[in-house]
């Protein structure tokens, strides 16, 4: 592994673990820089600089000292903000789970260490006007509403409303979790949480999610090691029987093993280098790219072969498979007969609502070649990911 790569680890090791290190002699703050601020890691290696015997006068800590002040500041109006939604949604007896980094930014040892870009909650659908009215009387904004979500924003905090916790094409996914309501196992008033066990799948799960279809960043791999420390108490035996059921045990023992080389200064091993890699070589939510050669991956193991490389992501986008559709159009889950019928209309909503989306994505169509489609399919294999969650015909 390279010392920039090996240099980062050891920062942000020192910082979740509050513990003094040493980085490589080659190791430079000014060529991680640019990595840190893509992974959104920056607070948390600000702190582990100092126990790695950084000194605050280096003009480079002097940058990152400005950045970190704003970034605290924004965490702060962050958690404010989302503390008087959920006091506002238990006072109008409106159901709310929050999720992902609305539980995990208290995890860490300090808060602003977990840059949050939006907050998750899940809520019932069918209160949807109740909770449009809070949202509107607590100074949010109405965004884009997505299949899965409602996006609401204010200067302190985005904000997604899911309906569900997962849809297409993660149908391994929902199968297990539901709309994720029904993995509610305690309540104090109006506000809802899964058991730890649940709760540390669904941030495993939406990580593998991410890793599979786009990639992920650092952040999402960290936020399992400081979940798992915040509660030992967690039932391994159920977790296994869950992961085994959702045909993630493997993956997630790569993933273990992962975080015993970050944090535990275990020896490196293939696997674990692999998937380092592809960690650090995306943006904190991966590429459109990544995108691309995982639908590849799926017609791979599919069909065995690479067929027509650049053909699979421009099928995909003119005929999105029929899960997509419903999610997209609600009444083909009454009548799914209309299926084909609905591909001109959704033709002319991408044409007119994600024009540069297209453009970017046919862009991005000319650097797929069949080697890259071929080495990012082994790379999932030998990480323990397949592509069967893609398949409709699974309920």
């Amino acid at each position: 592994m390279s010392e920039l790569i090996q240099g980062i680890l050891t920062l942000l090791r020192c910082a979740i673990k509050e513990e003094d290190g040493t980085v490589p002699q080659g190791f430079s703050l000014a060529e991680a820089e640019p990595l840190l601020a893509a992974q959104s890691l920056l607070p948390m290696a600000f702190h582990g600089v100092f126990r790695c015997g950084f000194s605050l006068k280096d003009p480079i800590l002097q940058r990152w000292r400005l950045k970190y002040i704003r970034i605290a500041q924004h965490s702060e109006q962050q958690v404010k903000a989302l503390h008087r939604l959920l006091d506002a949604f238990e006072e109008n007896g409106i159901d709310h789970m929050p999720v992902k980094g609305s539980i995990l930014k208290e995890m860490y040892p300090v808060p602003e260490m977990r840059m949050m870009g939006d907050a998750d909650i899940l809520i019932r659908e069918e209160q949807y006007e109740r909770v449009r009215a809070v949202m509107l009387q607590q100074g949010y904004e109405a965004g884009q509403e997505e299949p899965d979500v409602f996006v609401w924003k204010s200067p302190a905090l985005y904000l997604e409303l899911h309906k569900r916790l997962f849809g297409f094409p993660h149908n391994d996914m929902w199968r297990y979790f539901g709309s994720g309501w029904e993995k509610t196992a305690s309540n104090e008033g109006f506000c809802h949480a899964m058991s730890v066990e649940d709760a540390y799948l669904y941030i495993f799960c939406h990580m593998t999610k991410h890793f599979r279809q786009y990639g992920v960043g650092a952040r999402q791999i960290i936020d399992l090691y400081v979940y798992r420390n915040a509660h030992p108490e967690m039932n391994e035996e159920l977790l296994e029987k869950a992961l085994k059921r959702l045909h993630l045990y493997d993956f997630h023992r790569n993933i273990l093993r992962l975080l015993q080389v970050w944090f535990e200064e275990e020896p490196w091993d293939p696997v674990s280098e692999q998937i380092t890699q592809y960690v650090f070589s995306n943006g904190n939510w991966g590429s459109t790219e990544n995108a691309m050669y995982a639908e590849v991956a799926s017609h791979i193991q599919e069909n065995g072969n690479t067929g027509a490389v650049k053909a699979v992501p421009f099928i995909d986008l003119l005929f999105p498979a029929k899960g997509a559709m419903q999610q997209r159009f609600a009444v083909l889950k009454k009548y799914p007969g209309l299926y084909p019928l609905f591909w001109p209309i959704r033709w002319i909503n991408v044409l007119l609502k994600r024009r540069s989306r297209i453009v970017k994505k046919f862009s991005t169509l000319h650097g797929i070649s069949r080697e890259k489609a071929e080495a990012y399919y082994e790379m999932m294999q030998s990480a323990g990911l397949d592509f069967r969650y893609m398949k409709d015909d699974e309920k």
